[in-house]
């Protein structure tokens, strides 16, 4: 059996965030190396894969932005995170 299946079979019983936490993996990098690992990536997984692309890029630009500050006490909250 292959990773990508193994990840598949466990997305049935838990949420990708779970296994992201318990791998200690970011939920980005299961969403894609799953879709990678079979060469298909599915109209939902490709919006997955976007929403965290999205969410990344804005931490990082508010992580950015307070460098350029000098503001390194600061740390921008990552938005749109699921509990």
């Amino acid at each position: 059996m292959e990773s990508h299946e193994i990840l598949r079979e466990a997305f049935q019983q838990t949420s990708p965030k779970e296994i992201a936490a318990e791998m200690g993996l970011s939920l980005s990098l299961v969403y894609i190396t799953t879709a990678a690992a079979d060469r298909t990536i599915s109209v939902g997984e490709s919006e997955k894969i976007r929403q965290q692309w999205d969410e990344l890029k804005a931490f990082t630009e508010g992580f950015v932005r307070c460098c350029e500050e000098g503001n390194f006490e600061k740390r921008p909250a990552l938005t749109g995170r699921r509990a």
